[in-house]
């Protein structure tokens, strides 16, 4: 969704695409990503990718800066740890 966008215009409400949200539309990256996400040969979709990303840092429409890491460490005692991408939702966890 950082490097495609299937419909720029504004009647397509496309606001899960930050790429549509930021109004960058671009062809040939569209086609790069179908043609990334169809490899079938790991090799070559790990060079695809690669490609897409050092592009993407020059012609994309974000500057990334930071990301999100989490460290998780679980004994044996925890039953269930939901794990969710941007937060921990500690009242959800069980200990046996």
């Amino acid at each position: 969704r950082h490097a495609v966008n299937p419909d720029n215009s504004a009647e397509a409400n496309l606001t899960m695409y930050p790429t549509w949200r930021a109004s960058w539309f671009s062809e040939e990256f569209n086609a790069m990503v179908d043609e990334a996400v169809f490899e079938r040969d790991p090799e070559r979709r790990i060079e695809l990718y690669r490609e897409m990303q050092l592009r993407h840092m020059v012609e994309g429409p974000f500057a990334y800066m930071f990301q999100f890491r989490r460290n998780v460490v679980l004994r044996n005692e925890v039953d269930s740890y939901p794990w969710h991408a941007l937060r921990t939702y500690y009242n959800q966890i069980t200990k046996g």
